[in-house]
């Protein structure tokens, strides 16, 4: 059996805010709010229990406290797991748990409400090995529900969301080269049928890493996908995002001097141009952020013995 504790203090919170003067180019420093405070206490268990040589059975508990200047608040959540293991190299797992989320500072001084958002969350997870073959397979099938939203507050009619989908991943190793791909279907709707922001329904990534120079360097290529999403202004004005793919390369070499690590990448290779989804009242026209072209950069570790 294992046996947790987490305790969390802010006890001064405060905003700041900088606003610009266009009329005689200055910054303005403003103070939002000050003296608020936020507690969080979290006690947990969890144990695992033998129920035949092949099904294992999880349980899990935690309990919160939560206080700030507005209330106090506490919570359980129980989380619960079978898991079959007919062979070594196989493994099936059913999940089903809740969890909960506080608001956030941001959120509180907003006036966006102080609530504790509530996650129903169910999981079956199937898992495979080839070690021969050097070959490994995740599927996965889950469907969430998040109630007791913030975002009722500003949305007549507003009970819940509702995310349900699939995933795989193949993950394949052959003398020091490894090849990894995922895809994920996800639908994600609320409970007047509506699809959510900056949701899509695709998701997909392929890397493919070699050694080079004897392993001391290896060379990574990716690409990602991502579907279109929307961007929604109100309930009656919205906007696709298109979907976009895009590849990286990466150049990673160890220990090139004593100690020292390099890594090299190029984001974006092909310079293709995307957006995504932001609030519209940032001032981005549709709610489009367009992203960055290709960049570069270049990370130095060293490590010291």
């Amino acid at each position: 059996m294992a046996f947790g504790l987490e305790y969390r203090a802010d006890q001064r919170l405060r905003s700041e805010m900088q606003e610009p003067n266009e009329s005689d180019n200055t910054v303005a420093d403003y103070t939002l709010q000050r003296g608020h405070h936020q507690r969080n206490l979290g006690i947990y268990l969890q144990d695992e229990i033998q129920l035949t040589p092949s099904l294992d059975l999880s349980l899990a508990l935690r309990h919160d406290w939560r206080s700030s200047a507005h209330k106090t608040v506490q919570r359980t959540n129980p989380r619960l797991a079978l898991v079959y293991k007919p062979g070594a190299d196989t493994s099936l797992k059913l999940s089903h748990g809740t969890a909960s989320r506080g608001s956030s500072w941001d959120e509180i001084r907003f006036d966006m409400g102080d609530k504790v958002e509530r996650l129903q969350t169910t999981e079956l997870v199937a898992e495979r090995h080839w070690p021969q073959l050097g070959l490994r397979a995740v599927g996965s099938l889950y469907r969430y529900r998040m109630s007791n939203l913030l975002a009722s507050s500003w949305k007549s009619g507003l009970e819940h969301y509702q995310f349900q989908g699939a995933e795989l991943a193949v993950e394949w190793h052959w003398k020091g080269a490894a090849i990894k791909a995922s895809y994920a279907n996800q639908k994600a709707t609320d409970n007047l049928g509506s699809g959510l922001n900056n949701s899509p329904s695709h998701i997909g990534k392929v890397q493919v890493s070699v050694p080079l120079a004897a392993d001391r360097w290896r060379a990574s290529v990716a690409w990602r996908a991502v579907a279109s999403r929307v961007s929604r202004i109100s309930d009656t004005v919205e906007f696709t995002i298109p979907g976009y793919a895009v590849t990286d390369l990466t150049f990673l070499g160890r220990n090139i001097v004593n100690g020292l690590d390099l890594t090299f990448g190029v984001r974006n290779l092909f310079d293709r141009k995307y957006g995504s989804v932001v609030y519209p009242g940032y001032g981005y026209d549709g709610g489009v952020y367009v992203r960055e072209g290709r960049t570069y950069w270049l990370q130095l570790e060293y490590r010291f013995r």
